[in-house]
């Protein structure tokens, strides 16, 4: 660059600035407030809500669906426990991850960056012994991306096994 035909000597040509997301402030110098909505709240909704438990042969599984109230750009853990009038020998659970810390299991699930979503399903284990209506009542917990603790909105969905159909 030059001033008047003089070249002039260019000091530092760089500058950095940094973005603050949801008004958080890690060091205190920059701006705590306004907060934006972006951070995402999880949810998690089941259906159908209710399925027949059927025969050996003839069962279908409810689909439990975790989700993000808006997408992450980091992937989202999400614990999940299981409990109701069922129990673990009523039905099969599918799309969990195990996780053992101390010698105790918890399950969880895991929304991809860039997703809102991601979903386990529980089928019955028909069989022929009148049983009368069981739940499982899925709650999820600690739901977190990128180190961050997210923030629950609905926290359990109840699903019932009918026995063989009954209401």
């Amino acid at each position: 660059p030059s001033t008047n035909g003089v070249a002039l000597n260019l000091g530092t040509a760089t500058a950095t600035g940094t973005i603050y997301d949801d008004g958080s402030d890690p060091d205190g110098d920059g701006p705590a407030t306004p907060y934006d909505s972006d951070q995402p709240t999880v949810s998690i909704a089941v259906s159908p809500s209710g399925i027949s438990e059927g025969d050996a042969s003839e069962t279908s599984a409810m689909t439990y669906t975790v989700s993000l109230s808006n997408p992450s750009a980091f992937a989202t853990k999400v614990y999940v426990a299981l409990s109701g009038t069922a129990t673990a020998a009523d039905y099969a659970a599918a799309g969990l991850t195990a996780e053992t810390v101390d010698g105790v299991t918890s399950y969880y699930v895991t929304i991809a960056a860039g997703q809102t979503s991601t979903t386990f399903t529980v089928d019955p284990v028909g069989d022929t012994v009148f049983e009368g209506a069981e739940t499982v009542v899925a709650t999820i917990s600690s739901p977190s991306t990128n180190g961050v603790a997210l923030n629950l909105g609905t926290a359990t969905a109840t699903g019932t096994i009918y026995d063989d159909g009954s209401d």
